[in-house]
C-alpha cells in the first residue's frame, strides 16, 4: 500500500510530466476512462477529482481496473463507473493484429475514450520479467488471457530477462499505448 495521499496525488496532476496538464485534455462532453493497474486508491481518486473539475460529468468517467493481482478491490467512487477488465471474456476485447506471435487484444473501452489516463505503480527492485507502471495496465492488464499466457510462455520469459529494453512483453506493452493513443 502506497502512502500517497490525495493532496500529493493532486499536486502531481497539476505539474504532469506531460505537455498539457490533464484539465487541458478533458473537455466536458469527452468520455474519459482510467486504466488502473496496481495504482495507489488516491492516484485514482485525484485523477477522477481532476477530470471532474474539469467539467466532465461523473457519468462519462469509466475507472477500468486491470486484470492483475492488486487492482484496487472494491474501488469505489461515487457517479463513476467502475469495472474490472475480464481477460476471458471475449465479448471485452477487441484485435489489433500481432506482435511477434502474440495477438494484440485490449479492452475496447481504453480504446475507444475520448481521453484515456493509464495508472500504475513502478517498482524499482521488480525483476525485468515482472509487468509494472502506467503501460501494465494496459498490457497486460487490460489484454486478453491468451495473450498473458503467451507472455508466461517459458520462451517469452527468458527473453524478458535477457533483453530488458526491447523484450516481449515491453514490446507488447509499447504497441497497446500505441494503439490506445498513449504514445
Amino acid at each position: 500500500q502506497s502512502a500517497l495521499s490525495l493532496e500529493h496525488a493532486l499536486r502531481a496532476i497539476e505539474q504532469p510530466l506531460l505537455p498539457l496538464p490533464l484539465a487541458d485534455l478533458c473537455d466536458p462532453r469527452a468520455r474519459v476512462t482510467i486504466a488502473c493497474g496496481d495504482a495507489p486508491v488516491a492516484a485514482v481518486r485525484a485523477v477522477a477529482q481532476a477530470v471532474a473539475q474539469a467539467g466532465v460529468p461523473r457519468d462519462h468517467i469509466t475507472v477500468l481496473l486491470a486484470a492483475l493481482p492488486n487492482a484496487l478491490p472494491g474501488l469505489r467512487l461515487p457517479g463513476a463507473q467502475v469495472q474490472r477488465h475480464d481477460p476471458a471474456d471475449v465479448s471485452q476485447l477487441a484485435r489489433l493484429g500481432r506482435v511477434g506471435a502474440v495477438a494484440l487484444e485490449l479492452n475496447p473501452l481504453a480504446l475507444e475514450a475520448d481521453v484515456l489516463v493509464a495508472i500504475g505503480t513502478h517498482h524499482p527492485n521488480a525483476p525485468a520479467w515482472r509487468p509494472q507502471g502506467s503501460l501494465a495496465a494496459l498490457f497486460p492488464g487490460l489484454s486478453s488471457a491468451a495473450a498473458v499466457a503467451e507472455l508466461r510462455a517459458p520462451a517469452a520469459l527468458a527473453e524478458c530477462f535477457h533483453a530488458r529494453s526491447d523484450s516481449l512483453l515491453h514490446r507488447l506493452q509499447r504497441e497497446s499505448a500505441r494503439r490506445a493513443g498513449l504514445a
